[in-house]
């Protein structure tokens, strides 16, 4: 299947990502249409101009490499096509709400609170769990004690029973 419009000049854009001085009018060349058309058919079609279409492309991609490695915010300025870090910081605050280092920070933080999250229980949970815990220790203890007793049938040997006594000692 034909990839579409968009799905084109995203692909194209991902490929010069890197390049800074790519500008939107290799993308219009590399689409095989003017800079007027492409401009036209990308307003038409996302209501952005190709600059803020390709910016946003580039946000997209600094906040996927944020999320996924260590690096500084000038790092991943320079790897998503940004010639400045403060320009970058720039727009990613303007497009995301805040700076990337705060991004970063925030993303840390809502994942160390997700994973607690699985941890944590109601009261009515925390109040079950207790109970079965009791119920199990219960049990455990009364096995126990019950393996430990000598039936009354099980006595040893050397015990007198009533009726057995044999007196073997010669008078």
């Amino acid at each position: 299947m034909e990839p579409t419009f968009i799905e084109r000049v995203t692909r194209i854009t991902e490929e010069n990502l890197t390049n800074e001085q790519f500008s939107v009018e290799e993308l219009a060349n590399a689409m095989g249409m003017s800079y007027a058309t492409l401009y036209r058919q990308l307003k038409g079609n996302t209501h952005k101009t190709v600059s803020q279409f390709v910016r946003e492309i580039r946000l997209k991609k600094a906040n996927e490499i944020l999320l996924q490695e260590d690096i500084t915010a000038s790092e991943v300025a320079y790897r998503v096509g940004f010639g400045s870090p403060t320009y970058f910081s720039k727009c990613f605050h303007n497009y995301f709400g805040y700076a990337p280092g705060e991004f970063r920070k925030r993303n840390l933080r809502n994942k160390r609170k997700r994973s607690l999250k699985l941890f944590r229980m109601n009261k009515k949970q925390r109040n079950i769990v207790i109970v079965l815990a009791l119920i199990f220790i219960a049990a455990l203890s009364i096995l126990l004690t019950r393996n430990n007793r000598s039936p009354q049938w099980q006595e040893s040997p050397t015990q007198n029973k009533p009726g057995f006594a044999v007196d073997l000692s010669v008078t």
